[in-house]
């Protein structure tokens, strides 16, 4: 599947909770609204055709200028073999977003030098302490 398709089958699934395809220099990617991203992970990871089962990195961008955020998500399907850039924007004031490590564990891993870097935090339900990923 190419991005435009990709793209489309996001935006058939969750309508203006996914932004336009930006077609950037290296990878195109998709802006997520921040309290979609946990449903458009898991949608991501099991539809059929898209099985994005591997998040490769999570990273974070500060925009002072435009007083943001950015956590961007690096995905990739094995199986497909396609990628797939996310985009969530939060407030550089209070950055906070919902974690997708319930969707995949290594996002907890590669997401605490994203966020928490800019000072700020990933919500969601705490994990088990027997997890190796807590």
């Amino acid at each position: 599947m190419n991005a435009q398709e990709i793209h489309a089958k996001l935006k058939a699934q969750f309508g203006d909770a996914v932004g336009d395809l930006a077609e950037a220099k290296i990878d195109p990617f998709v802006t997520v609204k921040a309290d979609k991203i946990v449903e458009v992970c898991r949608f991501a990871r099991g539809e059929a055709g898209l099985d994005f089962d591997y998040c490769e990195d999570v990273t974070g961008i500060d925009w002072p200028a435009r007083n943001l955020i950015e956590i961007v998500y690096h995905l990739f399907s094995l199986q497909n073999r396609h990628q797939l850039v996310l985009k969530v924007e939060t407030e550089r004031s209070q950055p906070s977003v919902l974690s997708v490590q319930g969707v995949w564990k290594a996002a907890k891993l590669a997401g605490t030098r994203g966020l928490r870097h800019a000072g700020g935090e990933f919500r969601g339900p705490p994990r088990p302490a027997t997890d190796p990923f807590a």
